[in-house]
């Protein structure tokens, strides 16, 4: 289960509180307050957090290029936690 976050304040801390009450395999958080990162830009930067690994923090980049990003960590993460 991924889920997402838009924190102003303590992003990291907050995402990873979410992390662990809504039991998430991962967490996608940006701060709409970075330079370039609005809901109008076209483009974002994000922190991946993931309970077992550290945080995975992307620098600004156009929205279709981080969404492709965030999709093959979820396919790595989904291979990663297969069964044999």
């Amino acid at each position: 289960m991924v889920g997402f976050a838009l924190e102003t304040d303590n992003e990291l801390e907050y995402a990873k509180d979410k992390l662990v009450r809504k039991n998430l395999d991962m967490i996608v958080v940006n701060n709409p307050r970075d330079h370039g990162a609005a809901f109008e830009a076209e483009t974002n930067k994000v922190t991946i957090l993931q309970a077992d690994a550290p945080p995975e923090t992307l620098p600004l980049m156009p929205k279709r290029e981080l969404a492709v990003h965030i999709m093959n960590r979820i396919v790595e993460l989904i291979k990663e936690r297969q069964l044999p």
